[in-house]
C-alpha cells in the first residue's frame, strides 16, 4: 500500500494496480495524465498539472490540491475533504465522491487506463479513521 499526496497531505493509500487503474483523486488524474505510456500518440498532448504545490509554512484551507485543479468544488476552498474507502484498500480524500458532488468525467488519458477492480465497493464509504497495519 502507498501512502500518497506529498505536501498537501496524504490524498489516498492504495495498492499499485488501483492507482493506476481505478485512480478517483484529481490529482491523480492530472499525474496520470501527464505521462506517456505505450499508446500515447505522436501527436497526443500531455496534461500538465497548474500552478505550484501548496506552501509548506502557510499551508491552503481546505484542499491543499484545490487551487490547482480544474475539478474543484467550492468546499474544497474550506474545507479538507473526508476520507473515503473505494475499496477495503484503496482511500481517497476527495469531496467529489460525497454523494452530493455532481459526477465527473476523468480526462481521456485516464479513462483510456480504467479497470473495473474486484474488490470495490458498489459507492465509496465515508470513513472516519482508517489503521494501517502493514
Amino acid at each position: 500500500k502507498w501512502p500518497f499526496g506529498g505536501a498537501g497531505g496524504d490524498v489516498l493509500c492504495s495498492i499499485f494496480e488501483e492507482i493506476f487503474y481505478d485512480s478517483r483523486h484529481p490529482y491523480t488524474w492530472g499525474l496520470l495524465s501527464s505521462m506517456p505510456d505505450l499508446d500515447t500518440k505522436d501527436n497526443e498532448t500531455l496534461i500538465s498539472i497548474p500552478g505550484t504545490p501548496p506552501d509548506l509554512l502557510n499551508p491552503p484551507k481546505g484542499d491543499a490540491f484545490s487551487r490547482r485543479s480544474d475539478y474543484a468544488l467550492e468546499i474544497d476552498f474550506r474545507k479538507e475533504p473526508p476520507l473515503y474507502a473505494i475499496s477495503p484498500t484503496h482511500f481517497v480524500k476527495s469531496w467529489l465522491l460525497d454523494a452530493r458532488a455532481p459526477k465527473v468525467t476523468p480526462p481521456s488519458m485516464v479513462q483510456k487506463r480504467l479497470r473495473t477492480m474486484p474488490s470495490n465497493y458498489e459507492q465509496p464509504q465515508r470513513v472516519e479513521r482508517v489503521a494501517f497495519n502493514e
